[in-house]
């Protein structure tokens, strides 16, 4: 299974997050966005770390340093506690990205304990528990068919998991550092990474 890479130069990976840090710059004074509401989902015992919405805005999945996910319900405007659907309480460490797969029915998630677990969003059950990297893990990203999942890891690397067979795909070597970042293209066909080493890299999908 081949898989070719190259890798952005630092001065394009610089000049694109200066540009990002200037669009969220704001000046003082200026309005940005309403204040909190009574509307908010409150449910996590820690800080938030990560949030996803499905396709049809109904619902909500959030990962959180208790160690914890939480399914909302987007639909029902009662009370936060009773818009939680269901709570996920089987990571080992905090939980750190979060995403829908395909049509909603199946959320990714992983973290701290450096796995990347799949769940049923229809029951709560742990459908696979995917394993192999040697450090937290602070990103991942879906593949719009659904067929691939791509997570970046503190152990350097970037590796890509098959959601249909639940199998470990191709492990994505060459950073020189943590991977912090990591992303599909819109056709499915490269994977973009980005380090602690100052670099983006690009990679094929097999």
């Amino acid at each position: 299974m081949g898989v070719s890479r190259r890798f952005i130069s630092r001065a394009l990976s610089v000049a694109a997050l200066a540009s990002a840090a200037f669009a969220l710059c704001v000046p003082a004074g200026i309005a940005t966005a309403a204040e909190p509401t009574s509307g908010n989902l409150v449910g996590h015992g820690g800080p938030v770390k990560a949030v996803s919405v499905n396709a049809d805005g109904t619902r909500a999945i959030t990962g959180s340093f208790d160690y914890s996910m939480v399914l909302w319900s987007l639909a029902d405007q009662g009370a936060p506690a009773d818009r939680i659907v269901r709570r996920f309480d089987d990571h080992d460490g905090a939980v750190n990205t979060v995403a829908f797969v395909g049509d909603g029915t199946r959320i990714v998630s992983a973290g701290d304990d450096g796995s990347v677990s799949l769940w049923s969003a229809v029951d709560g059950k742990l459908l696979h528990r995917f394993t192999g990297h040697a450090g937290k893990v602070l990103s991942l990203d879906v593949s719009m068919d659904g067929a691939w999942v791509a997570t970046a890891s503190w152990d350097g690397t970037v590796r890509l998991w098959n959601v249909a067979t639940r199998k470990a795909g191709p492990v994505l070597k060459g950073h020189r550092g943590p991977v912090n970042s990591v992303v599909f293209s819109p056709d499915g066909t490269l994977v973009y990474s980005a380090s602690y080493d100052g670099r983006i890299g690009r990679w094929s999908v097999p």
